[in-house]
């Protein structure tokens, strides 16, 4: 977040979901999303930094959702269903 925002806004990071990028997701990709977008956000020597991804997403991601996870229409597991 750029200083500016951090002189009016109470947050170290803000998290935006468009719909015309997202409204194709059913709830359970947009969950695995936020999870993605979550994982950008690490602890490094000086405090909170942005973590870049391991490769074009985050390896445990793909290993568990698949390449694919994202398509329009692609049945997953609820994430947040406490299993």
């Amino acid at each position: 977040m750029t200083e500016t925002y951090k002189a009016y806004l109470p947050y170290d990071f803000i998290i935006t979901f468009y719909e015309n990028n997202t409204g194709f997701l059913n709830d359970n990709q947009l969950k695995i999303l936020m999870y993605h977008e979550l994982k950008h956000i690490g602890i490094g020597e000086r405090g909170l930094k942005i973590n870049p991804h391991d490769i074009e997403d985050f390896s445990d991601i793909l290993d568990k959702y698949g390449l694919d996870w994202n398509n329009f229409g692609k049945e997953l597991p609820d994430i947040l269903g406490g299993d």
